[in-house]
């Protein structure tokens, strides 16, 4: 919009297209309707237990308690649009789905982890009205709380992993299927680099019953390999730019591999 001063009279000229929009704002603040006021979730996250790296921390409860729930709460979230009421679990069963996510580790620091959380919980409030239908545990070093990093004040809670190096960390298999496991996390987003590109972490979290946010171990064994990959696509019969591995199969062909049986391309 734009203002005009003439005088003691100040003009304001807006958009038609804004002009619906700010009337209505004007007669909910004016008449106390409270119908644009944040939809908040009735949900609150489970106790969090010590383990082998530390307390988990509330970053997100002004109190490093965290607040108990009973066992039985429904994460209940309003649509936008005022319609009924739904829980998480019917969002994925009214689209086919059988693996519900309520609880998910960022196994990331830094842009990745800050990025991923925003965009959750954008969609979270697009689908459900509420930007904290799904919770979010963090995974942060003491370099990274001594930064006061911003994805750990993002999240719901966090937990203290060792520094140094990323293979004490982030890239630690073994580290964050650890917390995963006490944290009782859903899943688990990897981001980008660290270990989200290990076959090893998708492998052994599945054996947990945790889902990866993520391609399969044997998909990202072969694709995650670029020479694997070109053999992969090669042997797809997939026509590719000219490499070393053009030559030297059958017929002096392109290399080709026979894939084992879970699809990979043996060592």
């Amino acid at each position: 919009c734009t203002s005009e001063n003439f005088g003691n009279q100040v003009l304001v000229t807006m958009a038609p297209r804004y002009a619906a929009a700010t009337a209505a704002i004007l007669a909910a603040t004016l008449s106390g309707v409270a119908s644009f006021a944040p939809q908040h979730s009735a949900f609150a996250p489970k106790t969090v237990h010590n383990n082998l790296f530390g307390t988990a921390k509330s970053a997100f409860f002004q109190s490093n308690d965290a607040v108990s729930a009973s066992s039985d709460t429904a994460l209940w979230a309003a649509t936008l649009d005022g319609a009924a009421t739904q829980t998480v679990e019917d969002y994925v069963k009214a689209r086919g789905g059988n693996r519900v996510i309520k609880k998910v580790l960022i196994a990331n620091n830094g842009m990745a982890a800050t990025k991923s959380i925003l965009s959750m919980r954008q969609w979270a409030y697009m689908e459900f009205g509420d930007e904290r239908a799904i919770q979010f545990v963090a995974m942060a070093t003491p370099e990274d709380l001594k930064a006061n990093a911003e994805f750990i004040r993002l999240a719901d809670s966090f937990v203290e992993v060792p520094g140094g190096k990323n293979l004490n960390n982030y890239a630690n298999v073994d580290v964050i299927c650890k917390v995963a496991q006490e944290q009782g996390v859903d899943a688990v987003w990897p981001g980008w680099g660290h270990a989200s590109e290990n076959p090893k972490l998708p492998n052994t979290l599945d054996e947990l019953g945790i889902k990866f946010i993520g391609p399969t171990g044997p998909v990202m064994s072969v694709l995650g390999d670029k020479i694997a990959a070109n053999i992969l696509a090669q042997t797809a019969k997939v026509p590719s730019i000219p490499w070393s591995g053009s030559y030297g199969g059958p017929d002096d062909g392109p290399l080709e591999a026979n894939l084992n049986a879970e699809g990979t391309i043996p060592d």
